[in-house]
């Protein structure tokens, strides 16, 4: 019979690795489709590769559907005695498949087995992703990622010197972030051909599936595409490093029609760890193909990347704002002067830029001199005065984290450029001796290419204090008792155990299911072990902060009652010193996909905490104000010590913006209304039918925008909100969207926002909840989220009166 061939390309970079690792064992997985083509599998490093034989079998079949194949001995060519390093983090993987039957062919997974040196105990396995070839494809490939890798030895890879300017790294990243979905925004110019995408860091790439719509064309002029799931290939599988300012995305097209094809924007969304709401957003500028090109690259900006050098320079800096206009967020900041260093390469094609904040944007006039070139190879130029255009005019918010700032260059000369650094500096017209400076990166031009975009950080943004703490109280998790609720689940259950109010001490157990029980059945009580408990079995707390518990399941049509969760933690250094922490009232909808809440000490536990930070030492006259604090009770360290930001707030509903599906099923013509509540469901309002007085609402592929006016009840609804800190060190918060349809027409939700503001200071928010579907169930519901900077509440010293309720002690 025929078989195939597979080729495994290697080509992640270990850092002071040693060629001493052979390949001993490949297990395939088959899927629901065999193939009697030949297959080979091929393995490559940056360096070398290695070519198995023909796997086949003597007196059997191979490469049957849902059958486990494993090759090893002679099986495996040149693999098994080819030497490659022993720090891998991650191979490419190649099938290759002779087209002999035109068979297709699918594999769920595979794994490989090296041996490191000598001893037959030291093995390292790399896992890879499912492979799917149609009858024409003769190749496929996964990045298959090393399991025992482990974050701690990325802190040596960072001495990488300046190998490449493209794609630059942070240092002591954790590979620990997942590509889910691409937004593309198609320009004036649509293709039939078939496109992929491919992302790279430094040491690894990923590629997509063939990005096609099954029922539906894709790729057509002014289209907004979105691609998220399989569609993603072996990018929704391989781990990225989560500190990473920038990706290079490229865009594959085949040649078979010969189309042109515009993009005008790209934007990529990850996920860092297990936690669905940790996103990182990168933001690619255009590409632009003609009929002969096959791919065209752009490097994409992590659109949350904060400088951290600058948080040492000027330590008093937010004691001196503690409510300065610039934290209202009033437009009152103009541009005063862009200064720009050109890089290696110049050009003489016209240059503008166009600088937007979240509202608003302004383009300069064309930046040129009269008597002068400009835009010259290593130059530095400075722009200001009538040269900013309406740049000089408009009013941006003071004390915004970051702008977006476009370079666009006309293509008459078709000139390439590159430019090393921007800074804008900004005056708020109130005190025009204060300066904001924003801080870009670079923008590298080909000659084809008309816009970059870069997000520019604002380096007088506030930090947050970095004062000393006390050595923390290290406590890991032992037992996790589940008392259900009256109601049970069939659906995969598992819980993320995190420090109160922080996404930056999360762990996630995966799935919590027994081999011989029935989980999660009403009014049972569940013990899990700590060997129960994935990765949250070695992770440890400070117990004095407090803990949340988020119960995690797939949204489905089975809805789940949790009526306790115990904690049970005991001291790191001491297994004697045990304590219990309580989660109660779970109540987690059929489409829901994650409920937290906070868990209180439990009374038959003590817990002795510090009395306050290190920052009430710098005062010790404070400590004599203490006298008649409020009575707080024994279960205190939940609230551990506060933070030096304020983490409640009062915000204002203001209005809805919705974009509807592009499908031919996602409008509808049936009544839709929405309920929005607060995190914990304390305060809710409804509101009434969602309609605008004019226009056809909920169209296939519109935009409906309903002001406070049209929400009933919700117009000026105060909701009382907490923040939590993201890994990214802003503050976020959240609000719980319900959409019921009266009706059967079914209808997808591209995006919907809900638009706040705060009820002190009028600040804006924002909150995110995605997309929707609101179907068989007439009921769709989403966690929405907003984002925004911290913001400090300390106020000046002054020692005769600082009593600092605030930073009470943690135990009372």
């Amino acid at each position: 019979m025929g078989r195939w061939v597979v080729p495994l390309l290697f080509t992640a970079t270990a850092v002071s690795a040693t060629s001493n690792m052979i390949f001993k064992k490949i297990d395939v997985q088959m899927g629901a489709v065999g193939s009697d083509d030949d297959v080979r599998i091929k393995i490559c490093d940056l360096s070398k590769c290695c070519t198995t034989k023909e796997l086949s079998n003597t007196f059997g079949s191979e490469w049957k559907a849902k059958k486990l194949e494993t090759w090893d001995g002679s099986d495996l060519g040149n693999c098994s005695s080819i030497l490659f390093d022993d720090k891998l983090s991650s191979i490419e993987v190649t099938i290759l498949k002779a087209l002999s039957k035109k068979d297709a062919l699918e594999v769920t997974s595979m794994v490989l087995s090296g041996q490191i040196g000598s001893d037959k105990k030291k093995v390292q396995m790399f896992k890879c992703g499912s492979y799917k070839f149609s009858n024409k494809d003769a190749q496929k490939s996964n990045f298959c990622l090393n399991e025992n890798s482990s974050p701690k030895t990325t802190t040596a890879t960072t001495k990488r010197p300046p190998v490449t300017t493209k794609r630059p790294v942070a240092s002591s990243a954790t590979s620990n972030m997942i590509f889910k979905k691409i937004d593309v925004q198609m320009g004036a110019v649509g293709s039939d051909d078939d496109i992929r995408i491919r992302i790279c860091d430094l040491s690894k790439c990923c590629t997509t599936k063939k990005l096609s719509n099954l029922i539906g064309s894709e790729w057509k002029a002014k289209k907004l595409e979105t691609w998220d799931g399989s569609d993603l290939g072996n990018c929704s599988s391989i781990l990225f490093n989560d500190k990473l300012s920038s990706i290079e995305v490229s865009i594959l097209k085949a040649l078979s029609k010969k189309d042109a094809l515009e993009v005008t924007s790209m934007v990529l969304s990850a996920q860092v760890g297990s936690d669905k709401k940790k996103v990182q957003t990168f933001k690619c500028g255009s590409y632009r193909f003609s009929a002969k090109d096959e791919q065209k690259s752009n490097f994409c900006l992590n659109e949350k990347s904060s400088p951290k050098a600058t948080t040492t320079k000027k330590p008093t800096v937010t004691t001196k704002r503690p409510v300065a206009k610039a934290s209202s967020g009033l437009p009152n900041l103009l541009i005063k002067k862009i200064n720009v260093q050109v890089g290696a390469v110049g050009t003489d094609d016209d240059v503008t830029m166009k600088i937007c904040d979240l509202k608003r944007c302004c383009t300069t006039s064309k930046l040129s001199h009269t008597l002068s070139t400009e835009w010259v190879k290593n130059k530095l130029e400075s722009w200001d005065g009538r040269k900013l255009g309406n740049c000089s005019d408009i009013l941006f918010s003071s004390g915004a984290a970051s702008i977006e700032v476009s370079v666009i260059k006309t293509n008459k000369k078709k000139k390439p450029l590159e430019i090393t650094s921007i800074v804008l500096e900004a005056s708020p017209s109130s005190d025009k001796k204060k300066t904001e400076k924003f801080k870009c990166g670079t923008y590298k031009f080909g000659a084809s290419d008309t816009q970059k975009s870069n997000f520019c950080l604002n380096e007088n943004a506030a930090k947050t204090g970095t004062q000393s703490r006390t050595t923390p109280a290290e406590y890991k998790v032992n037992n996790v008792v589940v008392q259900m609720g009256d109601d049970g689940t069939n659906d995969d259950v598992s819980l993320e155990i995190c420090n109160a109010k922080s996404a930056l001490k999360c762990c996630d157990t995966g799935k919590l299911s027994g081999l011989l029980s029935n989980d999660w059945s009403k009014n049972d009580k569940e013990t899990w072990k700590n060997k129960d408990l994935g990765l949250c079995k070695t992770t440890t707390f400070d117990a004095c902060k407090g803990f949340d518990v988020a119960v995690k399941k797939k949204s489905g049509k089975d809805s789940l009652k949790v009526s306790t969760i115990t904690l049970e933690v005991a001291d790191k250094n001491d297994a004697k010193k045990t304590q219990k922490f309580v989660c109660s009232s779970y109540n987690v909808g059929a489409s829901d996909t994650i409920k937290r809440n906070s868990c209180t000490l439990d009374s038959s536990s003590t817990l002795s905490c510090p009395k306050t930070s290190s920052l009430t030492t710098r005062r010790p006259s404070a400590t004599t104000k203490r006298t008649v604090p409020p009575p707080r009770p024994s279960s205190g360290p939940v609230t551990g010590k506060p933070p030096l930001f304020s983490d409640s707030e009062n915000i204002i509903l203001k209005g809805f913006e919705v974009q509807v599906g592009g499908g031919t099923n996602d409008g509808t013509k049936d009544t839709v209304t929405a309920k929005i509540c607060s995190a914990d469901k304390k305060t809710c309002c409804e509101t009434p039918q969602l309609s605008k007085r004019s226009g056809n609402n909920w169209v296939r592929n519109g935009n409906v925008t309903l002001p406070g006016t049209s929400l009933g009840l919700c117009k000026d609804k105060v909701f009382k909100t907490k923040a939590r800190t993201t890994i990214s060190n802003l503050l976020e918060t959240n609000l719980v969207l319900t959409l019921n349809r009266i009706g059967k027409d079914g209808m997808r939700l591209e995006s919907f926002y809900l638009d706040a503001e705060t009820a002190v200071g009028s600040q804006k928010r924002r909150f995110k909840c995605g997309k929707i579907a609101v179907e068989l169930s007439n009921k769709g519901t989403k966690e929405c989220y907003a984002q925004f900077p911290k913001k400090s509440v300390q106020t000046p010293r002054k020692p005769a009166t600082t009593t600092r309720p605030p930073f009470r002690s943690g135990s009372g």
